[in-house]
């Protein structure tokens, strides 16, 4: 390791391998580079601003200049972020102090000095080429037009964006610097930052990312376990998909679908390692079960151990597909009609009520699996599994959301390693059937049908109310209704059939008794959704009529939304129209027969009749929900589990 400034840095040709990633810094980043620099110029002529390793290696090339400079051609491992903006700063700087002072002055040699720090002439050759080369062509062909001009590449992808818009953001800042100051801060660029210049060696490069890692470069979890098998992979001297190739098929593939954030990247890695290895770790973990597991291949052969760390690596990139589709926040490109589809219709549905649940945690696992390995056809019925499962558990009977986190866990793996999608079933129809964990559909009718405030936003409040509504809503059929994120507009839209408050008039009369009022008013049959939020105000505390038909013509329940449409049946049920207990309890049997429909599953104890309780009556008989279809239906015994590595821990 040498110690070094800008300026002896560029007595190199520096090479980006294919398997960097792609430039990062913003106009944050190259704000704390000019602070970086303020500050070193004003400390001790004695003394240096160290900020930070750049790592190469050699390559064993050599170039030689027409200035008759030998310049070593070394790999860049990293340091890239900082060398690529230097030099972008050096070609601005010293392109402005060759063309404002006449030739032989100090400002022009000091632009001629800068100038070296960017470009060369090879000997022989009339035409330059940036001391900056990368392996990716886009980014090679983007650096030249940067540094030496050329045609510009299309700007396809985020690095190369952000790559151009460095390029206005430095030549910006160098315009505005007044013509005095111009030498001054090519000296600062030149020699008042230092750089620590490690080289690396063919086995220690690996390892040495981790111990450099600990001075404060920040390295993924998907980096530490690429380098780990990088190192395996030539003590061994392993042929085939490398896993730098691999390693950036996943960046670019996780970068497509939105997910490379650290965070995203780290969970993509655990995620993989867990299925693959038939065990559960957390992110955190993966690097030392990599070690732990595989350590023994860096002084022993062994095929078995080998032939599985080589499977692992083969997953990368299309494990990252499959993780991309279920964790992007815009999977519109997936969708049948969009540029790179990766599901069916069906599925579409389905990925959009999960989207809309928000539990992606707890199914994340599950469907990444079943998506990588099962047909459109049977990821569709997954998906459909997996909703009914996550609404019925998580989001009605209200279980931990850790809950199930092993058998999940192990269920994916064993799809991972080839179940299809009638184990998922099976697995989904026990897990809803445990005694203490489950959520049979008896209990989630009871649950939704229990009087409880449903209300989200009255407090103990149910925070699912606005999914269940919307469901239906979309079920009735009619005008399509669009899916609401934000609290506050969703709110807005939820109307109370019988209001919230009193009005000391016609709903007073109706609802003389304030307990019964309290215990109904946010019932789910008294939930309904309107069109927006204007429409709620409308009908605001407005008689049952005129609710349903307004003198005004204005806006109504019969021309609101579908569900509204439909709630003159319920206010006509008992031969005058009036909004009472029964009206509502009259409509609450409506929604608990639709819902025990909707996330009815095929296991037998979900075919069995439903008893409501006492208080839903029709014509004087206590209601029940019927038995669905029990033929060819899933029992909801113990199914086999796959073998585990080691113990799945909660």
């Amino acid at each position: 390791m040498t110690l070094s400034t800008f300026e002896d840095l560029s007595n190199r040709v520096f090479r980006i391998p294919i398997n960097q990633r792609g430039y990062a810094w913003k106009r944050g980043n190259f704000e704390a580079l000019i602070r970086d620099m303020e500050v070193a110029e004003n400390l001790p002529v004695n003394k240096k601003h160290y900020v930070g390793p750049i790592v190469v290696e050699d390559t064993g090339q050599q170039i030689q200049t027409n200035r008759l400079r030998d310049l070593n051609i070394v790999s860049l491992e990293d340091g890239q972020q900082r060398v690529t903006t230097l030099m972008i700063v050096s070609k601005y700087l010293s392109s402005r102090l060759l063309n404002e002072f006449h030739p032989g002055s100090p400002e022009w040699t000091t632009g001629n000095q800068l100038e070296e720090c960017y470009k060369y002439t090879p000997q022989g050759a009339g035409r330059d080429e940036p001391l900056l080369q990368n392996l990716n062509v886009n980014f090679d062909l983007m650096i030249k037009h940067i540094l030496i001009g050329g045609a510009v590449p299309a700007l396809n992808s985020p690095p190369l964006n952000r790559l151009n818009d460095m390029k206005t953001i430095v030549e910006g800042w160098v315009s505005l610097i007044p013509k005095t100051e111009l030498q001054r801060w090519a000296q600062r660029v030149m020699n008042s930052l230092l750089f620590s210049l490690i080289g690396l060696t063919n086995v220690n490069k690996f390892l040495a990312f981790d111990a450099i890692n600990s001075r404060g470069i920040s390295l993924s979890i998907l980096d530490k376990v690429k380098n780990f098998c990088c190192l395996v992979y030539d003590v061994r001297g392993i042929g085939g998909s490398a896993p730098e190739r691999k390693w950036i098929l996943a960046l670019e593939i996780l970068q497509a679908a939105g997910c490379q954030s650290q965070g995203q990247e780290d969970t993509f890695i655990s995620d993989l390692f867990s299925v693959h290895h038939r065990t559960l770790v957390r992110p955190r973990e993966v690097h030392e079960k990599m070690v732990e597991v595989y350590g023994e291949l860096l002084y022993h052969t062994n095929p078995i151990l080998q032939a599985r760390l080589e499977g692992f690596v083969e997953e990368w990139d299309q494990y990252a597909k499959s993780f991309g589709f279920v964790q992007t926040r815009d999977r519109t490109p997936f969708y049948p009609a969009g540029a790179d589809p990766l599901c069916n219709a069906d599925a579409e549905r389905e990925m959009i009520r999960i989207d809309n649940l928000n539990y992606t945690d707890i199914s994340r696992l599950l469907l990444t699996n079943c998506h990588r390995r099962f047909s459109s056809a049977d990821y569709s019925t997954a998906a459909s599994l997996i909703e009914k499962f996550v609404f019925r558990v998580y989001a009605v009977v209200n279980k931990k959301t850790d809950t199930h986190r092993t058998n999940l866990a192990k269920a994916a793996s064993s799809v991972y390693y080839g179940s299809d999608v009638d184990y998922v079933k099976e697995i989904i129809c026990y897990l809803l059937h445990l005694p203490s964990t489950g959520a049979p559909m008896s209990a989630v009718i009871a649950k939704l049908g229990n009087g409880d405030i449903k209300y989200t936003w009255a407090n103990g409040g149910w925070d699912r109310c606005f999914y269940f509504l919307y469901e239906f809503e979309t079920r009735v059929g009619g005008a399509p209704y669009m899916w609401i994120n934000d609290s506050p507009t969703q709110k807005a839209s939820m109307e109370h059939i019988l209001p919230q408050s009193r009005d000391r008039g016609y709903w007073d009369a109706q609802w003389p008794d304030e307990l019964e009022f309290r215990d109904h008013k946010h019932r789910l049959g008294n939930l309904v959704l309107t069109r927006d939020t204007a429409s709620n105000a409308y009908l605001g505390q407005k008689n049952i009529h005129d609710k349903i038909t307004d003198p005004l013509g204005r806006y109504d329940f019969t021309n609101g939304t579908n569900s509204e449409g439909q709630i003159h049946v319920h206010a006509d049920a008992y031969g005058v129209r009036q909004w009472r207990p029964e009206n509502i309890l009259h409509r609450e049997i409506k929604l608990l027969r639709w819902a025990a429909e909707r996330w009815r599953i095929d296991c037998c104890a979900d075919q069995d009749t439903i008893a409501l309780p006492e208080e839903f009556q029709e014509n004087g008989t206590h209601v029940e929900i019927a038995h669905g279809i029990t033929n060819h239906c899933i029992d909801e015994t113990d199914p086999v589990w796959p073998p585990v590595v080691e113990n799945i821990h909660e």
